[in-house]
């Protein structure tokens, strides 16, 4: 298993050096600031998708071992239900961060002065990056109801 550090805490370690710069400058560009702001959403999705497959992979796994050394159908129905859960809390704690991360830009930018079609790019990456993470929430959740039908028969 590997060593993994919440997203929520991904985004604010990249963002300390953001808050850094607006601090230290009296006008920060806007574009510097989108430009931030996307690498984050965007890094905020990646791993979010990444774990959403290492979910998926790791309980079809299971649920593979489970059938395999003759498990009954609550003990296979239940570890699907426990990856479903995780691919649900991974999604909904991306999503939430990208969602509280995209407001605290948007905010961000408009202090500094930048135009409505810059901030509003900067909210359609946040709504695409949503989309993949919801996209491969779904995939997940298929993936794992598939393995257990398919073990349970």
């Amino acid at each position: 298993m590997t060593l993994r550090i919440s997203l929520l805490a991904c985004a604010i370690l990249a963002l300390l050096p953001f808050q850094g710069a607006l601090a230290q400058e009296d006008s920060p560009d806007p574009a510097a600031i989108a430009r931030h702001c996307v690498r984050v959403i965007n890094a905020g999705a990646d791993w979010a998708v990444g774990s959403l497959q290492e979910t998926t992979e790791a309980t079809i796994q299971r649920i593979r071992r489970l059938h395999a050394a003759g498990a009954s159908d609550r003990e296979i129905i239940a570890a699907g239900q426990a990856g479903a859960t995780r691919a649900t809390r991974i999604a909904r704690t991306a999503t939430d961060s990208i969602q509280t991360l995209t407001r605290r830009c948007a905010a961000a930018m408009i202090a500094a002065g930048a135009e409505r079609e810059m901030v509003a790019r900067v909210i359609t990456v946040s709504e695409d990056a949503q989309a993949a993470i919801a996209a491969a929430a779904e995939r997940t959740q298929n993936a794992i109801h598939a393995a257990v039908r398919r073990a349970i028969g």
